[in-house]
């Protein structure tokens, strides 16, 4: 049943089979039998389901006890687009908008505030990115622009924010190893789309890496509630680059292997996690959504 790995361990096997991707493992139980009985190991789907979500082996010791099998637990999980988790991230924060794209993975949510309001019409949003690809991928952070819904009330309509307007900010990249690639970034003031070699506007994640960026703006309108400011925001997209990425032409006609990860906001799932109190206070509720 081993013949396949040679003279390797089983323990060194699963210790192959735990850098693999979940669906790389399921096709490598069709083989043969022999694959079959080792990828069934309940272990080695809790070796992937820690790489994947960034689930610490405390915590999955504490999930043991409630869960069925490590693989159902990958599978329910993978099924709904469950972030990974970070101290920004996790089951527990409000998703607003998602999408998954050529490997690829975003989630939108929300910094919010005591009062739940826009403080001087800025909103900030936390956006989390994920490579669940074959391939490394990088993230141009200089590329995100927020689309916004027209608005009857005001006479100049601004309808996007991009890079000359808002601040991109990474806060996070897992595995660590890769924070190197933070370099110095702050405020961006533009440039071109394609920054996959400039280590200040990009941010390059192995399979499973993810990290969690800060986007900042101006709302058109001062002292909004955050349940009004998600209401006037359409989508917000950011472009990714690696292997897995469909060809593109960049702005000098150069082919570029690009995806433009586009997420857009759920209007149905803001209100629930906001609540009115009794003197016109606001309060913003994580739900816990349990899978």
């Amino acid at each position: 049943g081993m013949s396949v790995f040679g003279p390797l361990s089983g323990d060194v096997v699963r210790l192959i089979l735990a850098h693999l991707r979940g669906r790389d493992v399921v096709q490598l139980g069709r083989v043969s039998r022999g694959c079959a009985e080792l990828v069934q190991d309940d272990e080695l789907w809790r070796s992937l389901v820690c790489a994947r979500w960034n689930v610490s082996g405390r915590a999955s010791d504490k999930m043991r006890q409630t869960r069925s099998t490590w693989r159902a637990v990958y599978e329910n999980w993978d099924a709904v687009l469950r972030m990974p988790t970070s101290r920004f991230s996790g089951q527990r924060t409000a998703v607003f908008a998602r999408t998954r794209a050529d490997g690829m993975a975003m989630w939108v949510a929300l910094k919010h505030t005591e009062d739940c309001r826009a403080s001087k019409g800025g909103l900030q949003l936390r956006v989390v990115v994920q490579n669940l690809g074959p391939h490394q991928a990088t993230v141009v952070t200089d590329s995100c622009t927020v689309i916004l819904k027209p608005d009857r009330r005001l006479k100049s309509q601004l309808l996007s924010v991009n890079a000359k307007s808002l601040v991109c900010t990474p806060l996070l990249v897992e595995p660590r190893r890769h924070a190197v690639a933070l370099g110095a970034a702050a405020s961006h003031t533009g440039g071109a789309s394609f920054l996959a070699d400039s280590s200040k506007h990009a941010l390059r994640l192995d399979t499973n890496g993810f990290c969690v960026l800060e986007v900042t703006f101006q709302m058109p309108r001062q002292r909004m509630l955050h349940p009004e400011a998600l209401e006037r925001l359409l989508s917000l997209t950011l472009t990714v680059t690696s292997e897995h990425s469909p060809a593109v032409n960049d702005q000098n006609g150069a082919h570029k292997k690009a995806t433009m990860l586009c997420a857009n906001f759920q209007e149905h799932t803001i209100w629930e996690h906001f609540e009115r109190l009794p003197g016109d206070f606001w309060v913003f509720i994580e739900r816990h959504h349990s899978i």
